[in-house]
């Protein structure tokens, strides 16, 4: 139908050009945000123990990947997805929209906006860099422990010495009353001697809180 001129709506077309003008920005979801990744990239790189990104995993217990290629892989997703994909839809969509009946004007409309807010996160189901650092943390703590049939102090001196360790921010963070929920699944977690992981890495001297460059 977008083929065929004389299916063309142009007071359809006007119309959508007003929704994406007016709403476009607030209704596609939020777009890439290239300053998120470098945050993620220099708190990994001001770590003085052993950096995080550095840390392999297998993927489908097989496939040896490490954090650092897992973010750049995720940071390329979201620069295809939320920018590529969203300018395309945001500047294609009046042309779709022009050719449509009424009420599926309204609908597709409707649509449109909706799949593009899919993969949002709002409200209490998001978290914050420091959050998601410290459990990063742990599950290099608990990979090294689960490696070394759960036994802590198979693993216990070498972590003390290399980490990585968390930092006096993200310690803070934890300590705080309204945040330590956010943590009870990693203090639940215990080595075969009964030993709490949470415990000991928290009982490790937390590295200085990442400089913040000057004006």
């Amino acid at each position: 139908d977008t083929h065929n001129v004389c299916k063309v709506q142009y007071a359809f077309w006007i119309l959508a050009l007003l929704v994406k003008l007016c709403q476009s920005e607030q209704q596609l979801g939020k777009p890439f945000n290239e300053a998120y990744w470098k945050e993620v990239e220099k708190q990994d790189k001001n770590q003085k123990s052993e950096r995080v990104g550095r840390v392999s995993y297998l993927f489908c217990h097989d496939i040896p990947v490490s954090y650092e290629l897992e973010w750049k892989l995720r940071k390329y997703m979201d620069f295809i997805i939320n920018s590529g994909c969203r300018s395309v839809i945001m500047y294609t969509f009046p042309i779709l929209l022009c050719v449509e009946e009424p009420l599926d004007f309204v609908k597709d409309c409707t649509a449109v906006f909706f799949m593009t807010q899919m993969d949002d996160i709002e409200g209490g189901d998001s978290r914050e860099m420091l959050e998601m650092m410290s459990r990063l943390k742990f599950n290099v703590l608990w990979g090294k422990v689960a490696a070394n049939k759960y036994d802590l102090s198979s693993v216990e001196q070498e972590h003390r010495k290399e980490g990585p360790r968390l930092t006096s921010q993200e310690v803070v963070y934890i300590s705080k009353d309204e945040n330590k929920g956010k943590f009870q699944q990693q203090a639940d977690y215990k080595d075969c001697n009964g030993k709490c992981l949470w415990d000991h890495l928290l009982s490790l001297t937390p590295e200085p809180a990442p400089k913040t460059p000057g004006p």
